[in-house]
C-alpha cells in the first residue's frame, strides 16, 4: 500500500491564524490601464498580490530593470524604511537640456540647412521627454511643442526600451522618430543630479550658426550704419544706374501728407461732367495718390481711388524699348512739392486737374518751406458755385388699382413689393377711439329727406365710416352704409381729424354728407385740442363775434337789450333763444361754432345759456348794470 503523505501546516481555523504586524496595505494591485483610448483589463503576474507581497514574476522583472533609470535613482524613504514611489520621490523635478536639430532646405539662395534651436525636458517622475522649440519672431516656421510629452522609444535596435537618464548628456545625439538632435547644454539642476549620480557632464558646447540669419543679420547691421552715418548708401541693381537712398527724407517726413482739392472738367467728353478729386502728395516716398469723392446717388461705382499712390510723371512717357536704360529716377520728370498751388492745372496721364483749395496742415508747410503768404493760398471759388440747379421734384404715379393707395406708393419706393409701414404708436395711442357725427344728405331728394347716418371718423388709421340706424316702417334695413375705409377730399387728399365738425360737409363713395350733430366724446375731443380744432376753440370763436359786432356797428346797448328783452327778467336763455338773438345782432356762426358757446355758457349743463357770461367775454358785461 501506498503511503499517505501528511501536511504538516497548521489548519486554517478559528485560533490557529494570526496578523502580520508589518503589513499595512491590502488593497489590490491595479488590473486596467488605458489602450487606444479606452480601459483595458491586463493579466500581469507581476503586479503584487494583496498585502504587497510580491510575486514570483514580479521578482524577475525586478532583476529584469536593472538597467532602467529607476534603478539608478537616490533611495527615497519617507522615514520608516519604505521607499516612495518615484511620482512622488521625483514630482516637478526635470532635466532640462540645450540642443538643435538641422534642417536640410531645398532651392533657397542664401541657406542649404537651417539651424534650429530646442530644449528638451525629461520628466524624472514617469521618465517622459518633451521637446520644444523656443518661438522666434518672424521665423515664418511652425514653432512651439515639436514632440508633445510621453515615452520615447530609443531608437533601432530598441528592443523595447525607452529613453532613461543614462542615455542623456551634453555632446550626446539623441534620436526621436527619425531626427537627431544634438545635446549642447543643461542647467544647474540637470548637473547636480546626473552628479549625484556618478555621470559626467561635459562643458556646454556652442550652437552652430544659421546661414540665414547670419545673412539677415549682416544686412540689419548694415542698415544700422546707414542711419548712424551721413554718408549715402548706393546700390546697383543689374549694372544699372545707382539710386540715392531716400531713407533720411522717410524718417524725417513719415505720416506727413500735403492734400489739395482738385477738379477734373470732363464735360468735353461724351457723358462727361465735372468730377471732385482729392489729391494727396506723401512726403516721404515723393509718391502721388488720387481719391474721387463721389456724391451719393451719382450712379458711379463706388470705387474712391481713382490713382493708386505712385510718382506722378509731368509727361506720361511709353513704356521703354527692351534693353535700355532710363533715369526715371531723374526729379525734374517727376512733380515735385514746388509744382502744386492753387491754381495750378496737374496733368495726371492725360486728365488736366485744376488745384482750387488745400487742407491747413498742407498751408502750413507750404508757410514754413516755401514762405508762402495767405493771399498766395487763397482758396479759389468752388465748383458749381455759379450754377443754379434744377431741382427735379418727384411725381407720384396714380394708383395701380391692385390694392389700397398704400400698397400701389410702398411698391414705388422699391422694386420689391412691400407692405405699407402703419403709425403704431399713433394706432396704440387711438385704439378705439372714433369722433362720431349725426349727419344727412346734402341737398336731398323727397324720398331720403328723412333719412339720417352717423358718420365715424377713426383715429387710429384716419378711416371712415357711414352707418345708418335702422327707423321702422321706413322700408329701409339701416346698418352698415359704407364700409370703413380710407377717403378722400374731392381734391384727392386725404381727409384729416380736422375736417370733422358740425357744419361740415364731407364727400365719401360720391356721397355728400351735413354734419348736424356730435356725440359728448367727440365735442370734448375737440375742446381739449384747440390747436388743431379752431372751431371748438372759445377764443376763435369770441374773437369771430367781436369781429362781426365791430364790422356790423353794433352798439353795446343793442346787444344787451336783445338778450335782455329775450330773458323775460332771468340770467339766462334757451339755446334756441340764444341762435336766434345772435341772428338778430347780425352775427353768423357755424353749427361747431354755436355748439362752442353754448356748451361754454352752460357751466351747469342745464341747457340755458348764460348771457351774461357771454357779454362778459365780448367786453359789454359793464354796461349791464
Amino acid at each position: 500500500m501506498a503511503s499517505t503523505r501528511r501536511s504538516t501546516r497548521v489548519p486554517f481555523l478559528p485560533g490557529n491564524s494570526f496578523t502580520d504586524p508589518s503589513k499595512k496595505r491590502f488593497h489590490k494591485s491595479q488590473a486596467l490601464q488605458f489602450t487606444m483610448g479606452g480601459a483595458v483589463r491586463v493579466v500581469d503576474d507581476s503586479k503584487p498580490k494583496i498585502g504587497g507581497e510580491p510575486t514570483t514574476a514580479s521578482i524577475a522583472s525586478a532583476r529584469a530593470r536593472a538597467g532602467t533609470s529607476a534603478a539608478l535613482y537616490p533611495t527615497s524613504g519617507a522615514g520608516n524604511g519604505e521607499a516612495l514611489p518615484a511620482w512622488v520621490a521625483f514630482d516637478r523635478q526635470v532635466l532640462a537640456f540645450d540642443g538643435y536639430f538641422m534642417e536640410g532646405v531645398t532651392e533657397a539662395r542664401h541657406e542649404a540647412y537651417r539651424v534650429r534651436p530646442v530644449k528638451v525636458f525629461f520628466y524624472l517622475a514617469d521618465d517622459t521627454l518633451q521637446i520644444v522649440e523656443p518661438k522666434v519672431g518672424n521665423s515664418g516656421l511652425p514653432q512651439g511643442t515639436l514632440v508633445r510629452r510621453h515615452k520615447v522609444p530609443l531608437g533601432e535596435p530598441a528592443d523595447g526600451r525607452f529613453y532613461t537618464v543614462g542615455d542623456l548628456n551634453v555632446g550626446m545625439d539623441i534620436v526621436v522618430y527619425a531626427k537627431t538632435f544634438r545635446l549642447t547644454g543643461a542647467d544647474g539642476f540637470t548637473r547636480d543630479f546626473l552628479g549625484k549620480l556618478g555621470i559626467e557632464v561635459p562643458v556646454d558646447e556652442g550652437v552652430p550658426a544659421d546661414p540665414y540669419m547670419s545673412h539677415r543679420r549682416a544686412v540689419t547691421d548694415g542698415a544700422h550704419s546707414v542711419v548712424g552715418g551721413s554718408a549715402s548708401l548706393g546700390t546697383s541693381i543689374d549694372g544699372a544706374v545707382k539710386v540715392r537712398s531716400n531713407l533720411r527724407q522717410f524718417l524725417e517726413n513719415d505720416r506727413k501728407v500735403l492734400r489739395f482739392f482738385c477738379i477734373w472738367d470732363d464735360t468735353p467728353s461724351m457723358y462727361g461732367d465735372e468730377r471732385l478729386m482729392v489729391l494727396n502728395y506723401y512726403l516721404a516716398t515723393d509718391k502721388v495718390e488720387v481719391r474721387e469723392q463721389i456724391p451719393q446717388n451719382s450712379g458711379r461705382d463706388p470705387v474712391p481711388q481713382f490713382m493708386k499712390a505712385s510718382r506722378l510723371p509731368k509727361i506720361p512717357l511709353g513704356l521703354p524699348p527692351v534693353g535700355s536704360a532710363r533715369a526715371e529716377h531723374d526729379p525734374a520728370l517727376y512733380y515735385t512739392p514746388a509744382d502744386f498751388h492753387i491754381g495750378e492745372v496737374i496733368n495726371v496721364y492725360g486728365r488736366p486737374m485744376k488745384i482750387y483749395d488745400m487742407d491747413s496742415f498742407t498751408r502750413s508747410w507750404y508757410s514754413e518751406n516755401f514762405g508762402l503768404s495767405a493771399a498766395d493760398m487763397a482758396p479759389l471759388p468752388p465748383p458749381n458755385s455759379g450754377r443754379t440747379g434744377v431741382v427735379l421734384e418727384r411725381e407720384i404715379p396714380p394708383p395701380t388699382g391692385y390694392g389700397s393707395e398704400a400698397d400701389s406708393l410702398a411698391c414705388m419706393h422699391s422694386l420689391m413689393p412691400r407692405p405699407p409701414r402703419r403709425d403704431m404708436a399713433k394706432m396704440r395711442a387711438n385704439e378705439g377711439k372714433a369722433l362720431r357725427f349725426a349727419a344727412q344728405f346734402v341737398d336731398p331728394s323727397r324720398v331720403d329727406r328723412d333719412r339720417r347716418f352717423v358718420v365715424s371718423f377713426h383715429l387710429a388709421n384716419d378711416t371712415v365710416s357711414v352707418f345708418e340706424p335702422p327707423v321702422r316702417n321706413s322700408g329701409r334695413l339701416g346698418g352698415k352704409f359704407i364700409e370703413r375705409d380710407e377717403a378722400k377730399k374731392p381734391d384727392g387728399s386725404p381727409y384729416t381729424p380736422a375736417d370733422f365738425f358740425v357744419g361740415a360737409v364731407v364727400s365719401v363713395r360720391s356721397f355728400r354728407f351735413l354734419l348736424i350733430d356730435a356725440d359728448e366724446f367727440a365735442l370734448s375731443y375737440m375742446e381739449e385740442r384747440p390747436a388743431e380744432f379752431p372751431h371748438s376753440s372759445l377764443p376763435h370763436v369770441i374773437d369771430n363775434v367781436i369781429s362781426q359786432l365791430v364790422a356790423g356797428e353794433v352798439p353795446p346797448d343793442s346787444v344787451i337789450a336783445a338778450f335782455s328783452s329775450s330773458a323775460a327778467g332771468r340770467n339766462s336763455v334757451e339755446p334756441a333763444v340764444f341762435q336766434a338773438c345772435l341772428a338778430e345782432l347780425g352775427i353768423k356762426l357755424g353749427g361747431q361754432e354755436l355748439l362752442t358757446l353754448m356748451r361754454s355758457f352752460d357751466p351747469n349743463g342745464e341747457a340755458r345759456i348764460q348771457y351774461g357770461l357771454f357779454l362778459d367775454a365780448i367786453g359789454i358785461g359793464q354796461a349791464q348794470g
